[in-house]
């Protein structure tokens, strides 16, 4: 599996929702990106950049983030719990912080003015 993603890496999905108050969710659109970094290499922050949001091979906007896909070893050090609420946890965390939007067009002929990623 290890080779087949430093072959291949790994694509991860993020949807944009514009979320209103009267109505359903309306979609945005969808960002998608390469990325992982392997133990064995030096670690750098990741940068945040601009990715294009698409929606039916337009583009809906802008999204700012940062992303890093982080290979942990068996000997990383892991904070210890209670016995009593200890359960399985996979092998690999997925946290996403996303620092902003921008130029998102128009949902159902409305502008996105309050633009929010959660």
């Amino acid at each position: 599996m290890l080779d087949d993603i430093k072959a291949d890496g790994l694509t991860a999905l993020v949807e944009v929702y514009d979320r209103d108050i009267i109505g359903g969710d309306d979609f945005i659109g969808r960002v998608t990106f390469d990325y992982v970094r392997f133990s064995d290499k030096i670690y750098k922050y990741p940068r945040l950049n601009w990715y294009d949001v698409w929606l039916n091979g337009h583009e809906g906007g802008q999204l700012l983030m940062a992303l890093e896909s982080i290979q942990i070893s068996e000997t990383d050090s892991t904070e210890d719990y209670p016995r009593s609420h200890k359960v399985a946890l996979p092998k690999y965390k997925l946290q996403v912080i996303f620092w902003g939007v921008r130029n998102l067009g128009r949902v159902k002929f409305l502008s996105v003015d309050k633009p929010k990623a959660n």
